[in-house]
């Protein structure tokens, strides 16, 4: 009788699982918060051909799909009325979690709003965002894919590259890392990572169903932590702004200036137009900026520097998330009109 109830058990227990996984995949809902793999060649990346529902546990942003290419690179949906076949030339956009932007919708982010405005030239939007990439694995990861994708086609292209507070440091200690392979006549950059994942998170990239557990086991964390540990935001009397100076040592940004040269080096030598800029922290989450370094450091290399808006400064509970770090909509609004409006002028 024992092993009677205990097949059935079971049975229901499938019953349920492919049920729930069918529901889900119906509905879109694939929940994910910011997918990352590790890589063999670039630390971590995105997982590939990979789609998911995006969500935040505090219920800050989410609830619109995300997805990735065959390379990871964001892809930018639904944007034009009318696709092109062909393109003339692509704006091409590097850096970490603020340029990669899923706390948005396609049509809302950065990507989304510059494609908008260049469907009519013909020009192709290409996000390569990461989070926590900075200048070291930007590099890596533009090297390799510069061989590797078709698509990515640097001649005639602007190289848009978006610096973020904490690059220096992770610069310092990404390019530890750095190690060279040979594959054919090339060398490539590589700093490998790959391990094995977690059952669960393996489980959560091909189940909607481990996705929806993750979901909720994340979020109940999150409200645990928020209830013992929770901090309330306020703004400092003095926040900093875009003409506080650089505090960091020539040598604690030796590497960022390293690899943001051979970046440049790069996109020259494949005849694109190489672009800078910084997107500052939220002044009312952190003390000071990194924001004068990297207009040193463009200086410095002959790089051309775009100024970030300066409400972000002055005003950025209007541009920033309350708890999040990263740009609302109305920040990636802002940004992306200072952006149009540079390269309307080039």
């Amino acid at each position: 009788m024992r092993e009677f109830l205990k097949s059935n058990y079971i049975f229901y227990f499938f019953i349920f699982f492919f049920s729930a996984e069918y529901s889900l995949r119906y509905l879109g809902l694939g929940y994910n918060v910011q997918p990352i793999n590790e890589s063999s060649y670039n630390h971590h990346e995105h997982p590939k051909n990979f789609k998911f529902r995006a969500y935040e546990p505090n219920g800050e942003w989410g609830n619109f799909t995300v997805n990735f290419d065959n390379f990871g690179n964001r892809i930018i949906k639904n944007i034009c009325k009318k696709e092109n076949s062909e393109y003339s030339s692509r704006i091409i956009l590097l850096g970490d979690s603020f340029i990669e932007g899923i706390q948005v919708s396609d049509k809302e982010s950065v990507g989304g709003l510059l494609q908008k405005e260049y469907c009519a030239k013909k020009l192709k939007v290409i996000n390569l965002g990461v989070t926590s990439y900075s200048p070291v694995l930007t590099y890596i990861q533009l090297f390799n894919q510069i061989q590797n994708n078709p698509d990515l086609i640097i001649e005639d292209s602007i190289i848009l590259h978006f610096l973020s507070g904490n690059d220096l440091e992770d610069d310092n200690y990404y390019s530890k890392k750095v190690e060279s392979i040979i594959q054919g006549e090339m060398i490539y950059p590589v700093i490998n990572s790959k391990k094995s994942n977690q059952i669960l998170k393996i489980l959560s990239r091909k189940s909607y169903f481990f996705r929806l557990i993750r979901r909720i086991i994340l979020t109940i964390k999150v409200n645990i932590s928020d209830i013992f540990y929770g901090k309330n935001f306020e703004y400092k009397e003095n926040l900093f702004n875009s003409f506080d100076k650089c505090i960091v040592n020539s040598y604690e940004r030796k590497m960022t200036k390293i690899y943001i040269n051979k970046i440049n080096k790069l996109v020259n030598k494949n005849q694109g137009k190489y672009l800078i800029t910084a997107i500052p922290h939220d002044p009312k989450k952190r003390e000071i900026t990194n924001y004068s370094c990297f207009k040193e450091i463009s200086e410095e290399l002959n790089v051309k520097f775009i100024e970030s808006p300066n409400e972000l400064f002055i005003n950025p509970s209007r541009y920033y998330f309350k708890k999040d770090l990263h740009l609302n909509i109305e920040g990636n609004r802002l940004l992306s009109n200072k952006i149009i409006r540079y390269l309307n002028n080039l």
